[in-house]
C-alpha cells in the first residue's frame, strides 16, 4: 500500500477531461480516490450534490483537511467518521464493498438516502493506488417504501370497522428457537376492548403478560400450533374465572409468516341461550317460527358479510398486485434503465481512450454498474415475476412446466392456448400460483413421472379459464383430504379451493388410489369491468442524425440500416449513440412503443430491428411475431432487463434472431451485427 503522501503520476490533461466527462455525464454519484490514503478524492457533479460540497472541489478523507468536511455520514443511526467511510476502508483492505446504506447529512442539514458500493483500483502489481465509490441516491424509494406503509394504516382504520375482534401477532422464540410468547403486533378496537385495556398499551407488548389466561385454557398452545404447522384454527374455547361464570370464546386463525392473524367473539351468549332452550322445550315449540325467521335474518346478514370480505379480498388482491408491480416498474423503467445507459456511454468512452490506465477504471465502473442492474432485477422479480406480465399467463404456466421438468426429471406434456389471458391482474397471479401449487403436489406426492397440463378458454358469458393438472401416481383419498388438515397435500388443496372460490371459480379434484389425481381449476377471466384508459399519445419518431446533426443519407449498399425500439428515452439514446460510431451500421428511425416500432417497419423497411422487449400498446413479443411474418427477411434483436430463458424462448418463437440483456457488454451486440453485414440484407 503507497504511504500516506507518496506522489501519483497524474493523467494527462487530455485523459483528465475524459474522466471528468465521464463522471458527470453518469446518473449517479461517483468519487475516485487518486491515492490509497483518500487524502486527494475527485467527485463527480452527482457526488458533489449529494455531499453538499462544490463541484469543482476536491476532498480529502483523511489527514488534517478531513475535519472540515460540510457533510456527517450516518450508518445504522450512528455516526460513521471519515476514515472508516466504504472508499477508505476498501482503499485500506483491498477488498469490494457493496450494498452499504448510509445517510448523508449537509451542511444545511437536508438528508440524502444512498446506497454505496466501493472498489480499490490496483496498479500493475497488485497493490491499491486508490479506490472507486459509486453512491445511488434511494431517498425517493425510501419515500416510496413510507407511502406502502402509509396504505397499511388506512388498510388498518378499515379494520377497526369490523364488528369482530381481529389482531397480528409475531413469535417470539428463546435462544432455542422455541416459541415462549407472542408479540401484539396489531389489534383493532373491537379487538383492543374485549381485553379491557387500551390499544396503546397493547400494541407491541406480550400477549401473555396482557392475557395470561390464555396460557391455561389452551388457547397460546394452539396458536403455537397454527405457526409451526400452518394448520388454521377454528375452535372454542373454555375460560373459568375464579368466582364467576365460565366464558366462551371461538378463535379463528392462521399462519403469516412467522406468527398469525387471529379473529375471536365472544359465545358465552350463544351457550347461555343453548341451555335455556335445552329446559323450555315448550317455549321453543312456542317460538319456533320467531326463530326461523330470525335465523334467516342473520344468514342473510352473514351472506351480506361474507360478500363485503370477498369484495375486500379482491380489493387487497388488487392493491397488492398493483404495488407489487408498480414497485418492479419503477425498478425496470427508471433506475434499471438509468444505468444500463450510463454503462452504455461508459462503453463507448472505454473504446475510445487510449489509457490502459483509464480504460482499467471506465471497466470497473461499469462492473459496479452491472452489479447494480443485477440487484435491482433480483429485487423486481421477486417483487413481480417479469414473464407473467411481460408474456402472460399461458407462456408463464409453461415456464414452470419446464423447470418442473429440468429439476425433478418429471415428464410433463403441456398444452395452452394464448388466449387464456384474464383481464385482472389478481385472477392471473392466482391461477399462476395455484399451477406452481399442483405442480409441486405432483413432484412431492404422486411419485409419478408424468404429468399433464392443460389451460384452456371456455367462450361463455364471461369466458371461463380452465387449467387442469393431472398424473399417474398413487391418488389419495378424497374423503380424507377434506378432513385431515395436517397434511401439507390435502391443506394446500382446500387452500387453493378456498382462494379459487373467493374468486367466483370453481375446483373439481378427481383421484383413485393407484390411478393418479386430476385437479381442475375454473375461474372467469374477468371479475370486475375495467375503465376504458384514454387514447394514448404518439410519441414523435426522431429521424436519426449524422455527426454534423443532418438527417442520415441512404446507406451504403454495405452498411445495414436499423430501427431501434425503446420507451425508456435515456436508453434509447444511448444505443444510437453506440451503434452512430460504426461505419458499417445507420440508424434510420426510432421508435418508443410497439406500434410505432411496426409502423416504421412496414414504412422503413429496414435490414434489423433492435426491440425491447417491454413496451407500451405492444409488447416487444407481439411485434416481433407480426413483423417477422411480414418481412421474412428482416433480422430482429430482441433486448431486455431480464435474464430469463423462458423470455429468450419467447422472442425466438415469435421469430427473433437473438435475445440479448440490456446489462450485457456491448460488444456482444456490435459482434451480432456485424455478422448480418455479410449476410443478406432486407433490401437485397
Amino acid at each position: 500500500m503507497q504511504k500516506r503522501g507518496a506522489a501519483i503520476p497524474s493523467p494527462s490533461v487530455e485523459e483528465g477531461r475524459t474522466l471528468r466527462t465521464l463522471l458527470d455525464m453518469l446518473p449517479i454519484g461517483v468519487a475516485i480516490a487518486h491515492d490509497s490514503c483518500c487524502e486527494n478524492v475527485e467527485l463527480n457533479s452527482v457526488a458533489a450534490k449529494i455531499l453538499g460540497v462544490p463541484q469543482d472541489k476536491t476532498i480529502s478523507l483523511t489527514g488534517p483537511k478531513s475535519e472540515s468536511l460540510p457533510f456527517r455520514v450516518i450508518r445504522d443511526g450512528k455516526p460513521v467518521p471519515p476514515e472508516k467511510l466504504p472508499v477508505c476502508e476498501a482503499a485500506q483492505s483491498g477488498k469490494l464493498l457493496h450494498g452499504i446504506e448510509l445517510e448523508i447529512v449537509r451542511a444545511d442539514q437536508t438528508a440524502v438516502q444512498v446506497y454505496v458500493y466501493a472498489s480499490p483500483i490496483l496498479d500493475e502489481k497488485s497493490a491499491v493506488s486508490g479506490c472507486v465509490d459509486v453512491m445511488i441516491d434511494v431517498t425517493e424509494y425510501k419515500g416510496l417504501l413510507q407511502d406502502r406503509k402509509s396504505l397499511g394504516e388506512r388498510f388498518a382504520v378499515s379494520l377497526d370497522t369490523m364488528p369482530e375482534p381481529f389482531g397480528v401477532f409475531t413469535a417470539l422464540r428463546n435462544e432455542a428457537g422455541e416459541i415462549i410468547d407472542f408479540v401484539i403486533q396489531y389489534i383493532n378496537m373491537p379487538g383492543a376492548a374485549s381485553n379491557g385495556i387500551p390499544r396503546e398499551e397493547q400494541i407491541g407488548g406480550r400477549m401473555l403478560e396482557i392475557s395470561p389466561i390464555l396460557k391455561d385454557c389452551g388457547v397460546f398452545d394452539a396458536y403455537v400450533r397454527v405457526v409451526e404447522t400452518g394448520e388454521p384454527l377454528n375452535k372454542e374455547f373454555v375460560f373459568d374465572m375464579p368466582g364467576e361464570a365460565k366464558i366462551y370464546y371461538e378463535c379463528r386463525g392462521n399462519r403469516l409468516a412467522d406468527g398469525f392473524v387471529a379473529q375471536w367473539r365472544d359465545t358465552t351468549d350463544r351457550h347461555k341461550q343453548e341451555n335455556i332452550l335445552r329446559e323450555s322445550e315448550a317455549r321453543l315449540r312456542q317460538l319456533n317460527e320467531t326463530l326461523e325467521e330470525r335465523v334467516r335474518e342473520r344468514t342473510a346478514e352473514a351472506n351480506v358479510r361474507a360478500d363485503q370480505l370477498r369484495d375486500l379480498a379482491l380489493d387487497l388482491a388488487e392493491s397488492e398486485s398493483r404495488e407489487r408491480k408498480r414497485f418492479a416498474q419503477l425498478l425496470h423503467d427508471q433506475f434499471q434503465q438509468l444505468v444500463s445507459a450510463a454503462k452504455l456511454r461508459a462503453g463507448i468512452i472505454r473504446r475510445r481512450t487510449d489509457s490502459e490506465e483509464l480504460r482499467e477504471s471506465i471497466q470497473q465502473i461499469e462492473q459496479l454498474l452491472v452489479q447494480a442492474i443485477d440487484a435491482s432485477r433480483n429485487l423486481a422479480s421477486q417483487l413481480s415475476p417479469p414473464v407473467l406480465h411481460d408474456a402472460g399467463l399461458v407462456p408463464a404456466i409453461e415456464s414452470i412446466v419446464r423447470s418442473t421438468e429440468r429439476d425433478h426429471g418429471v415428464l410433463i406434456k403441456f398444452t395452452g392456448d394464448p388466449r387464456a389471458e384474464p383481464s385482472n391482474e389478481p385472477v392471473r397471479l392466482i391461477l399462476f400460483e395455484a399451477a406452481r401449487e399442483l405442480l409441486l403436489n405432483v413432484v412431492q406426492h404422486s411419485q409419478s413421472k408424468t404429468a399433464r397440463v392443460d389451460v384452456s378458454i371456455e367462450k361463455t358469458n364471461p369466458p371461463l379459464i380452465h387449467i387442469v393438472v393431472a398424473d399417474e401416481g398413487k391418488g389419495f383419498d378424497l374423503s380424507q383430504a377434506k378432513v385431515v388438515h395436517n397434511e401439507d397435500k390435502a391443506f394446500g388443496l382446500l387452500r387453493i379451493q378456498e382462494r379459487i372460490r373467493y374468486m367466483k371459480g370453481d375446483v373439481q379434484i378427481t383421484s383413485v388410489i393407484g390411478k393418479g389425481s386430476t385437479i381442475k381449476l375454473t375461474i372467469p377471466t374477468e371479475l370486475r369491468k375495467s375503465a376504458e384508459k384514454p387514447p394514448a399519445i404518439v410519441a414523435p419518431v426522431v429521424p436519426a442524425e449524422t455527426n454534423n446533426g443532418e438527417a442520415s443519407a441512404r446507406p451504403s449498399s454495405r452498411a445495414l440500416r436499423i430501427v431501434v425500439a425503446d420507451d425508456h428515452r435515456l436508453f434509447r439514446e444511448g444505443l444510437t449513440s453506440l451503434l452512430s460510431h460504426e461505419p458499417y451500421l445507420q440508424i434510420v428511425g426510432e421508435a418508443a412503443d410497439g406500434e410505432q416500432a411496426i409502423q416504421l417497419t412496414r414504412e422503413l423497411h429496414p435490414d434489423v430491428l433492435i426491440c425491447d422487449i417491454s413496451m407500451p400498446k405492444r409488447n416487444g413479443v407481439e411485434v416481433t411475431a407480426i413483423l417477422s411474418r411480414e418481412q421474412p427477411n428482416l433480422k430482429i434483436l430482441g433486448l431486455s432487463m431480464h435474464e430469463r430463458e423462458d423470455m429468450a424462448k419467447a422472442m425466438r418463437s415469435a421469430g427473433a434472431a437473438a435475445y440479448l440483456t440490456k446489462s450485457g457488454p456491448s460488444d456482444l451486440l456490435l459482434g451480432i451485427l456485424r455478422t448480418f453485414v455479410s449476410a443478406p440484407t432486407h433490401g437485397e
